[in-house]
């Protein structure tokens, strides 16, 4: 009886390790300066999943100080562990069970987790979901979402003109939905519809392709010339 008192008892304490945990939750605890590596390590010890990681990881090595002062879930420690990933320009993916480290900048050239037209967790994840409009203005969405974009987020449109395919954080996904929501409307549809044919003829017109390249060739003379003799001056070389 006295050796089962003792196991209950162990069964109750924090997990003894670099990151105290308990019953699902990450204990308070501080470091300072504390390695990318060792955060990521200490990380996947205390969830117990298996992260790799590439060259360019490996020779991480700024430190950072991390205060947790109260009992946090595992799920809102990962958002918090994603969230310091993206600000040095790494993301943590995840294909089932298994965990990697990547640069960011690659995101746009990997399979991300798939969601459909559902929503990704809404954190610092990437995550690829596809959006089916009521209206036919995926073009226009598109081309106005863009600018709002996280960094390497990404978002297409298809030629039947309802579908959207975005390529981005959950935390981001989340608020573009919204946005896309507000623009998927029959006001915006017909405003496409009223609009005037653009005239391409001056933009693709030969003469100005022209102009522009002859500027060019003049510029680069006239480098070459104040390189040799000094500033010059001269009109446009024909």
């Amino acid at each position: 009886m006295k050796y089962f008192l003792l196991i209950l008892l162990a069964g109750s304490l924090p997990v003894l390790a670099s990151i105290p945990t308990a019953d699902g939750y990450v204990l308070p605890f501080s470091r300072k300066n504390y390695p990318l590596q060792e955060l990521v390590k200490d990380y996947a010890e205390a969830l117990k999943i298996n992260v790799s990681w590439g060259q360019s990881f490996k020779h991480e090595k700024q430190g950072m100080d991390l205060f947790i002062h109260e009992k946090t879930p595992f799920k809102e420690y990962s958002s918090l562990i994603k969230t310091i990933l993206d600000g040095r320009s790494y993301a943590l993916m995840q294909s089932g069970n298994i965990y990697w480290i990547s640069n960011a900048r690659d995101i746009r050239y990997m399979a991300t987790p798939f969601y459909g037209t559902d929503l990704p967790p809404n954190d610092e994840s990437y995550g690829l979901s596809i959006i089916i409009l009521k209206y036919p203005v995926a073009s226009e969405i598109s081309r106005n979402l863009r600018p709002f974009l996280s960094r390497w987020g990404r978002v297409i449109d298809f030629a039947d003109g309802r579908t959207l395919a975005l390529v981005e954080k959950g935390e981001t996904t989340t608020q573009m939905h919204e946005t896309i929501k507000f623009m998927d409307t029959e006001k915006v549809f017909k405003a496409l519809l009223d609009r005037p044919a653009r005239d391409d003829s001056e933009v693709n017109d030969p003469t100005n392709e022209r102009i522009v390249e002859l500027e060019l060739k003049n510029k680069i003379l006239e480098k070459k010339l104040m390189e040799q003799n000094g500033p010059v001056t001269g009109g446009m070389i024909k």
